[in-house]
């Protein structure tokens, strides 16, 4: 897998927490091609909890964060 995919996946679950981003519904082909390359086992291989990513780029959100 590229690493521009597995970008992808880590950069969706840190829009979501720290932008309130998701995917638009209107996005079906995105949202197939997305759960698709989740199931992939080269993608399980290297996976890490939600939580793990969120932690990870707090400090990048942060700055912005305070001035909300």
């Amino acid at each position: 897998m590229s690493r521009r995919k597995r970008r992808l996946l880590k950069i969706n679950k840190i829009l979501k927490q720290y932008r309130g981003f998701g995917m638009p519904e209107e996005f079906t082909r995105v949202r197939q091609w997305k759960r698709a390359l989740k199931e992939r086992e080269s993608v399980k291989a290297i996976a890490h909890s939600k939580e793990f990513y969120i932690e990870r780029y707090a400090k990048f959100a942060a700055p912005t964060l305070a001035a909300v």
